[in-house]
């Protein structure tokens, strides 16, 4: 949240970040899951990061365009920056290599044993570029189904969207089922079906 300056100047912005434990990580209470009213909002802190800031522009377009020409590598060197101070963590420091913690359910009106109260990381939503690959996916799927017979059902991430099924032609109930689990909606972006025999995907 911005400063306020005393002398009446355009308050400067000030970031500050702060990253808590995992509720249960942290509890005392009794080995084992906690209820939804059990579970506390926060665990412990664990790190803070403040930012504040000597000067600031206002967000307009030629400032952007002034500071994108005088710094013309910045955005490309994000991602390097990332990588170099991430490997001194790892091989330097010896800290381990932790995956992304997929996001947990949401309190909702309904209340379910998987779900925590408050908000976090949620689940990706599929973008214009998800939708249309999502589409090419299901309908070469429904080509495979129909050579195959075999059916094929994909489950996404969140509880919250229904699996979709792609039955096979004579699908009676006893045929075999693929199920596909997927945990972004990138997964139909990186696995959209060309029509040529050497990137097609097959069952």
């Amino acid at each position: 949240m911005p400063d306020q300056d005393t002398e009446g100047q355009t308050p400067l912005p000030a970031i500050c970040v702060r990253l808590y434990a995992d509720p249960d990580s942290t509890s005392s209470a009794e080995p084992g899951p906690l209820s939804l009213q059990e579970r506390p909002l926060i665990g412990k802190l664990k790190l803070v990061a403040d930012l504040q800031t000597t000067f600031a522009l206002p967000l307009t377009t030629g400032n952007v365009i002034k500071q994108v020409l005088k710094q013309p590598l910045m955005l490309f060197l994000t991602m390097p920056r990332i990588v170099y101070h991430a490997g001194i963590l790892h091989f330097l420091k010896r800290l381990d290599v932790f995956p992304r913690p997929e996001p947990y359910l949401v309190t909702t009106s309904i209340p379910s044993p998987d779900a925590v109260p408050g908000g976090g990381v949620g689940w990706q939503k599929e973008g214009m570029l998800e939708a249309y690959t999502h589409e090419l996916v299901l309908g070469f799927l429904r080509r495979r189904t129909a050579e195959t017979g075999i059916s094929v059902l994909l489950t996404p991430p969140n509880p919250s969207v229904s699996p979709i099924k792609v039955p096979a032609v004579s699908d009676s109930g006893d045929t075999s089922t693929l199920e596909i689990s997927y945990l972004s909606p990138r997964f139909f972006v990186i696995h959209v079906p060309f029509e040529c025999p050497f990137s097609a995907p097959r069952l």
